[in-house]
């Protein structure tokens, strides 16, 4: 785990390795090279569900999978780390750059940013962390541009502000449904893997953090959100974003991770993951050139 104010090795902007995230059947299915045994899929235009049941045993896919970190570790360790980032990284090390209106909100926004040289990443735990990652290849020339915004708005629910549960209900709670509601740009929000059945065992609850969920989609970079909120979820999403012609959509494969961290207190936390060899995924392995249900879903979209 990240100490105060030093930089760790999950909430970072390169992307996470399929090899890297906890265990799931679709990923002990892709260690395995077999058929759907033990997974139940639909195609684009209906639900998809992957459970956790039992596979069949296969020695090498075994061995694969006892490497992967455990959830609930892996879970607090993204949460902690993001927390540490917003609450001290962000205030102690990035500069302002200026200040913007965003209607409707009354709420001024603040602009930050910062850039994190190869230096400074070649100086991240990335083995050594309780949630061991592997080094990017280009790790001490490289460097990451990050960018935050900061508001404050009045706790009531009025013209140009709203109170915390509308906060926490529109960026929390299904939050990449909600991206998609509420940014013109984004015209699918793909589900591709959720831990729900996994955390629900343990009433969403994971140390301090509740309501956790985490699953697995397609939003922009690495991204973490706090608002002064117990519950906490993983999921893997696309996020797609369409842009003027003549540029391709984009789309953005991330680990999504939330929950409360109080009563009136939550984070978001976006996490880029490699997921193109992932049968479940739906752009990033090219599945939505055949099975898109429109023009601008079948595009070969730029992936990141």
């Amino acid at each position: 785990m990240a100490t105060r104010a030093s930089l760790g090795n999950l909430i970072r902007i390169a992307p996470l390795h399929l090899s890297e995230l906890p265990t799931h059947p679709a990923l002990a299915q892709l260690e395995r090279g077999s058929s759907n045994n033990g997974l139940h899929t639909k195609d684009r235009s209906g639900d998809r569900s992957l459970s956790f049941q039992a596979l069949k045993s296969d020695p090498a896919g075994d061995k694969n999978e006892s490497q992967r970190p455990a959830l609930l570790p892996f879970i607090k360790a993204v949460l902690d780390e993001a927390t540490i980032f917003v609450d001290d990284i962000v205030p102690q090390t990035f500069t302002e750059s200026g200040e913007k209106q965003s209607n409707p909100a009354a709420a001024k926004v603040k602009l930050l940013k910062r850039e994190i040289g190869g230096h400074e990443l070649s100086q991240v735990p990335w083995a050594s962390s309780n949630i061991k990652r592997s080094p990017p290849n280009a790790v001490g020339t490289g460097r990451e541009a990050w960018f935050a915004r900061r508001s404050r708005h009045a706790n009531r629910s009025d013209q140009g502000t709203a109170d915390f549960p509308e906060f926490d209900h529109g960026l929390r709670v299904n939050h990449s449904e909600h991206e998609r509601e509420y940014t013109p740009d984004v015209f699918d929000s793909y589900r591709v893997l959720d831990w729900d059945s996994e955390t629900m065992r343990h009433d969403f609850a994971v140390d301090s953090y509740s309501q956790v969920h985490m699953s697995s989609t397609s939003p922009p970079l690495c991204n973490v959100e706090r608002a002064p909120s117990k519950y906490s979820t993983e999921v893997v999403y696309e996020m797609c974003h369409k842009l003027p012609f003549p540029l391709l959509p984009r789309v953005f494969p991330v680990l999504l991770v939330t929950a409360k961290t109080g009563r009136h207190a939550f984070v978001v936390v976006q996490i880029p993951v490699d997921i193109k060899s992932l049968p479940e995924a739906f752009y990033s392995n090219g599945r939505n050139r055949r099975e898109g249900d429109s023009a601008l879903r079948r595009k070969t979209p730029v992936l990141g």
